[in-house]
């Protein structure tokens, strides 16, 4: 038996913690022992359900950044965004680093499996135990130097990230330094010591043009299988799942023009307050208070607005389904255009939808390319054995510590 500990820092949200548990739930059952370090421990319930009460389960609060970084320009690479959770401040970030390796050194794992955790990565480092990286692409960059940026609808700066590289390097080797780990020459170099899988498509990946030929893709995890059963309401056959973030400022504007085209919707918007919850009640529409059963409201879906998060995007295309997209930060403005350029679908920035969502889904509606489209993307996704993927992740894990594999990769 091998123990593992499953690391998860940075970013929020269901799509981060249901692959760890479904990755976990595989290890467990294959007799192993797991240690899963959370961002959002409050979001476990969801995730792990009866696997809670598993002997071989452990729980852990993350070491997290709490400070904001005031002034700063938008991102515009990784590199950036990372500047925002402490790799801008050597000594700071140190202690986080220490705040992993007192888990670390608690568990003693016999390797870490990381998901968006890039201080546990300094960490595993320091502590010399093997790693893997799982996730989408996004947070897992190319071995290029430096990081390319992702912000690929401007002009490149390239003054500006070849000066973000030296200082995440430098911020990073003086934490490395002083906890007797080995220096890293390059940014992507935290990243690519390790065996990443990307659980995406190349065809969706946020550096798809910059991967080397070795980029191991691997499809999107299985959706679980919890979650209440769609009730579609009354209205027009085609049906329409909008599953928004907590907090999206335009959620209420995009059910009141889906009540308005009396199309059949159900959502799930975490966060709705009753009151507008109550003036939106009518026939056409079901508000979902708790998540849904993802495979079934795909299965019976015709469209899916989201505001493109990896978990969810990925399984509307494992169904076939048109989206979409209301971006609101980086990531998810370019899964938009990755969506929007593979012509399985939309997308509208917070601005545009109060003036343009009826077109868009009027259009998605009326122009079979959109089905077509995803359906074709549908086909090439189930190739790449994207239910296979956790269970693939779980191979990999064991034979990092030389087990042997269940699950042909």
């Amino acid at each position: 038996m091998a123990r593992f500990l499953i690391a998860w820092e940075c970013g929020e949200g269901l799509g981060h913690i249901i692959p760890i548990a479904q990755v976990a739930t595989h290890l467990i059952s294959r007799g192993h022992r797991v240690d899963v370090v959370l961002a959002d421990m409050s979001s476990g319930r969801i995730a792990f359900g009866a696997l809670l009460d598993s002997p071989a389960l452990s729980l852990w609060q993350a070491p997290t950044w709490r400070l904001a970084l005031v002034g700063s320009r938008a991102p515009l690479s990784l590199v950036e965004l990372l500047f925002q959770v402490g790799f801008l401040d050597a000594q700071r970030l140190s202690m986080l680093v220490r705040g992993w390796l007192s888990i670390i050194r608690a568990v003693g794992p016999d390797a870490i499996l990381v998901e968006h955790a890039p201080t546990a990565l300094l960490a595993a480092r320091v502590a010399r135990v093997p790693t893997l990286v799982f996730g989408p692409g996004f947070f897992i960059p190319p071995k290029t130097q430096p990081i390319p940026s992702f912000a690929e609808w401007l002009p490149l700066d390239v003054a500006r990230i070849n000066e973000g590289e030296r200082v995440f390097v430098a911020t990073c080797n003086a934490v490395l330094q002083e906890l007797d780990g080995q220096p890293i020459k390059s940014a992507s170099e935290l990243w690519s010591t390790s065996q990443c899988l990307l659980t995406t498509l190349p065809e969706l990946d946020h550096y798809g043009k910059f991967r080397d030929g070795d980029a191991r893709y691997i499809g999107f995890p299985a959706l679980p299988l919890g979650g209440g059963h769609p009730a579609w309401p009354r209205g027009d056959a085609f049906h329409v799942a909008v599953y928004l973030k907590a907090g999206y400022a335009q959620a209420l504007e995009v059910l009141k023009s889906l009540v308005t085209m009396k199309l059949a919707t159900v959502a799930f918007v975490p966060g709705i307050l009753p009151g507008d919850q109550r003036a939106l009640a009518c026939e056409t529409l079901c508000i979902s208070e708790q998540p849904l059963d993802m495979a079934a409201v795909m299965q019976e879906s015709n469209l899916f607005i989201t505001n493109g998060g990896a978990g969810v995007t990925g399984a509307a295309v494992r169904a076939g389904v048109p989206l979409l997209v209301l971006p609101t930060q980086a990531e998810q403005f370019i899964t938009a255009r990755r969506v929007v350029a593979l012509k399985v679908g939309l997308a509208l920035l917070e601005e545009e939808v109060a003036d343009q969502i009826k077109a868009a889904v009027q259009r998605i509606q009326s122009e079979p390319q959109f089905r077509d489209n995803a359906r074709k993307l549908m086909r090439h996704a189930l190739l790449n054995n994207g239910e296979q993927a956790c269970h693939r992740i779980a191979d990999a894990a064991v034979a990092l510590v030389g087990g042997p594999s269940v699950t042909s990769c």
